[in-house]
């Protein structure tokens, strides 16, 4: 057996040492619940824009993207719900990807654990009973820090894989995550969430120029993978990013590129094309994952922490949440039909 893994390895590292192959993963990053506007505002625009996305997967075969948050699927079930067919079936194609197993990007420095674990039960739920589709991922792209206790709670929904973006202290973008029971889980860190910018933002034909530029990027991410996996990279041009704006587009950059650099295999990809690209290298030994036993270090003052009226109300909430879980029940003997019950999903949500 350890003969054949061998032999299957060597055979992985072959064919990939003659192939650079780059992922290209379009996204759309907003605040789903009001960031720079209110709610109804944000909603409405971000639901438009994830249209903007679908309407290029419509218009051209090259397309995908992936789509996270409940909160926008509502926004387009509220507003769009005749595309919601033509979204499923996209999802079936495998050309759109319900990348978040998460009802939302958490900001795990302010949740408790309950609050974290019920959104990812609750995020599983609601998008495999309405869309059809059961995510694979954590995608947490824009959270200010990681925490050590991240991979047991993913590892516990059944997701194959952690997504983050910040203060990677391992610097390889594939990695393992452990949490402090031991549990281990496949994590990605592309440093970034929008790259590629001129892709999605040049209205006109990309220049030689502007072509050399994004080639040139493209390897320097192939430098920074594991020897013999692909890189990835998540395109977008900054928050807010909808399709690229020149309609030819992707199939006229993937056509320019292959004539400027035949080398590179450009993939406009979903998040599970690249993973089921590097799953097999790392289960092989062909890639070797550094481990990271600890949290991450956080940055913009992990937005809420240093927040002390935000910190004091999330901290009344769930102290008001465990003091009524923490009522004694009446016995046995004493209980009886009109003894109050409260199901579990009905706990916990205030914490998110």
């Amino acid at each position: 057996m350890r003969i054949l893994t061998i032999i299957a390895a060597a055979a992985l590292i072959s064919i990939c040492a003659g192939a650079e192959d780059v992922y290209v993963v379009p996204n759309f990053h907003p605040a789903c619940c009001g960031w720079l506007a209110n709610w109804s505002i944000e909603r409405n625009y971000c639901g438009n824009s994830y249209l903007d996305h679908l309407d290029r997967v419509r218009d051209n075969p090259d397309y995908k993207f992936v789509l996270s948050e409940i909160p926008n699927q509502i926004a387009l079930i509220n507003f769009h719900r005749d595309r919601i067919e033509e979204l499923k079936q996209r999802i079936r194609e495998g050309r759109v990807e319900l990348v978040n197993a998460f009802f939302l990007e958490p900001a795990i420095s302010l949740p408790c654990g309950e609050a974290l674990v019920k959104m990812g039960v609750e995020g599983l739920r609601w998008q495999t009973d309405v869309l059809g589709a059961r995510p694979r991922f954590c995608w947490m792209i824009d959270v200010c820090g990681l925490h050590e206790q991240m991979p047991q709670i993913v590892k516990g929904l059944g997701l194959d894989a952690l997504v983050y973006c910040r203060s990677n202290p391992t610097k390889s973008p594939v990695h393992w995550t452990e949490s402090p029971d031991g549990t281990r889980v496949l994590t990605i860190c592309p440093e970034s969430y929008a790259e590629l910018g001129p892709l999605f933002s040049t209205a006109e034909a990309l220049s030689e120029k502007q072509v050399a530029g994004l080639i040139k990027e493209m390897r320097a991410k192939l430098r920074a993978a594991p020897e013999s996996a692909p890189a990835l990279i998540l395109g977008g041009s900054g928050d807010y990013n909808i399709a690229p704006r020149r309609k030819e587009q992707p199939s006229e950059f993937l056509a320019q590129v292959k004539q400027a650099a035949p080398d590179l295999n450009v993939h406009i990809a979903t998040l599970s094309d690249y993973f089921d690209a590097v799953r097999p290298l790392v289960e092989s030994g062909a890639v070797q994952p550094p481990v990271m036993k600890h949290g991450t270090a956080y940055v913009y003052s992990a937005f809420w922490i240093e927040n002390p009226r935000s910190r004091r109300g999330t901290g009344a909430m769930k102290w008001r949440c465990n003091r009524r879980r923490c009522w004694p029940v009446p016995p046995a003997s004493r209980q009886d039909a009109s003894t109050p019950r409260r199901r579990f999903t009905t706990r916990g949500c205030k914490c998110c």
